[in-house]
């Protein structure tokens, strides 16, 4: 890597940076993401970029930043590498912004299934790739809780194509729960232990394909609780069939071990609806479960029953985002109450600084949004400059121009200098100390100004005072 200009020798050593570097909160796609756009999609490509990471140059004074230790020393980046705490995130923004370079030996197009981070992706849905799988299907029992944990944390990938998970590997759970962590630990493979083990494997073996899903499709959650963990499918109806989308379990605690069998029902009907939010919200969806007291929970509790008969939630309207948007736009009163109150905030934050209409609507949508806002904003800061005193114009009439920014003028008939203060937006008098100090007219107006005087009118056997005009 040296030779090729990837790294060079450091004499620094910043292993502790990511501990003190603010993260970086630039969203990054789920892999789950990805294929929420496949539904109906029959050809497949993969691009494969070249280098990746090694795309993006590191700036020169940040390259020992990047510094890393090896055997054979210390090495720094000049391009960006794995391991810096928001290396992902700065990946993917330059992925938006400006594109990267692909290698095109690597991309595959026009397929009707290609691999893609370890699943397989085609017309039929996806599914966990077939040497993935074959790799955990042939791991070998872990003397250590350190291999217990590797093989659980693979398994892990692959949860949401394993129906009711959750409960198969409790006793595996158990085993590394509940302790003080030790990679060393021995573990003694009992009976159960065995078995628990062996089902884990032969469940992957035989994944269920996931749909992509549809729009358009009504979505059911099918769950199921027993007294160790609960089980959960997302489903939907499409072709007069119920294709199943995602999987979702969960090993109850000690406490929610103890629920009645009612309770624990609920419990994962709570919790599915919980964990699916992101599919679920503002659509229609059903919950099937077979537990008999929802449906015939007797005569005695009236509103009880009510509640708990009904194995259909139904959205009680579908929102019209468009609709929304329309009648917005046409309402006066609400029209009229933006105006108002987007004027007000662009008063209040513009003539703290007078600052560029750029930088005035990066202070403003820090804490404020509305329609058109970059437009509103660039508007009435062009307005607010046209409409302004030119800075040689003060508020009175000049009576003598002493320098580029120092004026004699006249206030209630007498003399007075004035300058731009450097500090606030407004002309001020000078004056001597030895003077009894005049007071401006009521009537005087702040001017508001940028910059500061080039010059001061300075005798310099006196000592000067100032007074903001008022």
């Amino acid at each position: 890597m040296v030779q090729q200009g990837l790294c060079k020798p450091s004499k620094r050593d910043y292993r502790k940076l990511n501990e003190i570097t603010v993260l970086d909160h630039y969203s990054i796609p789920f892999l789950q993401d990805s294929t929420h756009f496949l539904h109906g999609k029959t050809v497949f490509s993969t691009i494969d970029s070249v280098r990746a990471y090694q795309q993006i140059p590191v700036r020169e004074s940040d390259i020992p930043k990047t510094a890393i230790i090896t055997p054979f020393g210390l090495f720094e980046f000049p391009y960006m590498t794995f391991g810096l705490r928001n290396a992902a995130q700065t990946f993917q923004r330059f992925m938006d912004q400006h594109g990267i370079a692909i290698n095109p030996n690597k991309c595959v197009f026009g397929q009707k299934s290609v691999n893609f981070l370890g699943h397989v992706i085609s017309a039929e849905g996806i599914k966990p790739l077939p040497e993935k799988v074959q790799a955990i299907v042939d791991f070998q029992e872990s003397t250590t809780e350190k291999g217990l944990r590797r093989f659980l944390g693979i398994l892990n990938f692959y949860n949401r194509f394993l129906k009711d998970i959750a409960s198969i590997q409790t006793p595996l759970l158990k085993v590394i729960s509940g302790r003080k962590h030790n990679n060393n630990a021995k573990i003694e493979w009992i009976s159960e232990l065995k078995q628990s083990f062996q089902r884990v494997k032969e469940h992957l073996a035989q994944a269920t394909s996931l749909a992509f899903p549809n729009s358009k499709a009504t979505l059911s959650l099918q769950t199921d609780a027993s007294d160790k963990a609960i089980g959960v499918v997302l489903q939907q109806y499409s072709n007069r069939f119920l294709q199943p989308l995602n999987f979702f379990s969960r090993k109850l605690t000690p406490t929610q071990t103890k629920y009645s069998a009612y309770d624990r029902e609920l419990l994962a009907i709570y919790m599915a609806i919980k964990h699916f939010r992101y599919m679920l919200e503002g659509r229609n969806f059903h919950v099937i479960t077979n537990h008999k007291p929802f449906i015939q929970s007797g005569a005695e509790n009236i509103v009880a029953d009510a509640l708990y008969r009904a194995d259909t939630i139904v959205m009680p309207i579908s929102l019209d985002m468009q609709e929304i948007a329309e009648a917005q736009a046409s309402d006066d009163k609400l029209q009229q109450l933006k105006q108002s109150t987007s004027t007000r905030v662009f008063d209040m934050v513009h003539q703290m600084s007078h600052s560029s209409g750029r930088a005035t609507h990066r202070q403003i949508a820090q804490k404020f949004v509305w329609p058109s806002m970059a437009k509103d904003i660039k508007e009435w800061t062009r307005t607010f400059e046209r409409n302004r005193r030119p800075l040689d114009q003060p508020p009175h009439k000049v009576l003598e121009r002493i320098s580029d920014k120092v004026f004699a003028i006249e206030i209630d008939g007498k003399s007075n200098n004035v300058t731009v203060d450097r500090l606030k937006p407004a002309y001020v008098l000078i004056q001597d100390s030895e003077t009894t100090p005049s007071t401006a007219s009521p009537s005087s107006t702040n001017i508001p100004v940028q910059g500061e005087p080039k010059t001061y009118p300075s005798p310099a056997t006196k000592r000067k005072t100032v007074s903001f005009i008022k």
